[in-house]
């Protein structure tokens, strides 16, 4: 069954993904969320939203339906990405969830729909790429899911600690389960 959380909702439509972050790895990450490195089916899974893989053409969807208050999501990822990969678009995925389907499922407004990555969220968050072609609101709803993504598998906190004691962005990456340019990247994020 699909859970919802108002203290988690609450923070998603601040917009304080810093908070939120913090918030769901100590709910649902292991060790209440102290280890860096995050277990994110097992996350995504604690809300009630079971992940598949399959030979798709594209990275990854999420699908949510809402009959009459019985609501059922599901993820699907394309098969055979790393580990790395595959978190972060997990975490990509469930920042939709959070931010632009569960508004509109506390508010009974949603029906059936949900977010296919025809564009791979790791690279357009590292990268910048497959930004073209986007529109300003559509731009905003896969930047705002990206930098989630960057927020949940490696908190502000707990990086900057790493990066300050370890000095190394390989060897941190390794340690957040994450490639170096999401490192970077999600520095850059932090202004260090």
């Amino acid at each position: 069954m699909l859970a919802l959380f108002p203290e988690i909702t609450q923070k998603a439509q601040a917009g304080d993904l810093e908070t939120l972050a913090v918030l769901i790895r100590s709910y649902f990450g292991a060790a209440g969320g102290k280890s860096p490195k995050l277990s994110v089916s097992d996350v995504v899974r604690a809300f009630g939203i079971p992940v598949g893989e399959a030979p798709i053409h594209y990275f990854g969807a999420i699908a949510v339906k809402d009959e009459a208050g019985e609501i059922q999501a599901s993820m699907i990822i394309k098969e055979n990405m790393s580990t790395t990969h595959r978190s972060f678009v997990l975490c990509h995925l469930l920042g939709h969830f959070l931010f632009h389907i569960q508004p509109s499922l506390a508010r009974s407004e949603w029906k059936t729909s949900g977010f296919k990555e025809l564009q791979d969220p790791m690279r357009r968050y590292a990268y910048g790429d497959g930004l073209e072609g986007l529109n300003a609101q559509a731009f905003n709803i896969e930047d705002l899911a990206d930098r989630f993504a960057g927020a949940l598998l490696m908190p502000a906190a707990m990086l900057r600690r790493a990066v300050e004691k370890i000095g190394d962005l390989e060897k941190v990456a390794l340690i957040f389960g994450v490639e170096r340019d999401v490192v970077e990247r999600r520095l850059d994020d932090l202004g260090s």
